[in-house]
């Protein structure tokens, strides 16, 4: 499991920007659907579906129910569109893969192999010229113990923005 924070940017609202500009959507799930999509910025909701938002979406959405930030927005989609509904964030597929493949072949290089690690964390920064980066710092192995690490992935060039 990937567990970033973003709380080296100012705001939620800024750091969700950082994350559209990459081509992350976010959108309202109810039953495994997608149902609409969001614009946190204006909070307003489009029925749509996946194949309508164009662009080609890592299967690890990221659940965004809970993010204060977003609390009326929650609220929002679950009376329009009923109780079980969650906000979420779908990421570019090239996003991913570039980020846990990177990450696999840090622990290889270690002489490690992902499955025995259970958690890596991370941090969402602003990078040098105004772009996003993350920067991984610590994992867990499934035994419990803790390993630094000092990983920096540029998501623009990633994402070829």
């Amino acid at each position: 499991m990937l567990s970033c924070t973003y709380e080296d940017f100012a705001s939620f609202d800024a750091y969700a920007r950082a994350m559209a500009g990459l081509g992350a959507r976010f959108v309202v799930v109810r039953q495994r659907r997608i149902v609409a999509a969001i614009d946190p910025a204006t909070s307003r909701f489009e029925e749509t579906e996946v194949a309508a938002l164009g662009g080609s979406f890592s299967p690890r959405a990221r659940d965004y129910t809970g993010e204060p930030a977003l609390a009326p927005l929650t609220r929002a989609a679950r009376e329009r569109f009923g109780a079980g509904a969650v906000v979420m964030m779908l990421v570019p597929r090239e996003v991913d893969a570039a980020l846990f493949g990177g990450i696999a072949r840090a622990l290889a290089s270690r002489g490690d192999h992902h499955e025995a690690y259970r958690e890596i964390r991370g941090r969402y920064q602003r990078a040098p010229a105004g772009g996003l980066q993350l920067r991984v710092d610590r994992a867990t192995r499934t035994d419990g113990g803790e390993v630094a690490m000092d990983l920096l992935f540029d998501l623009a060039e990633v994402a070829g923005a």
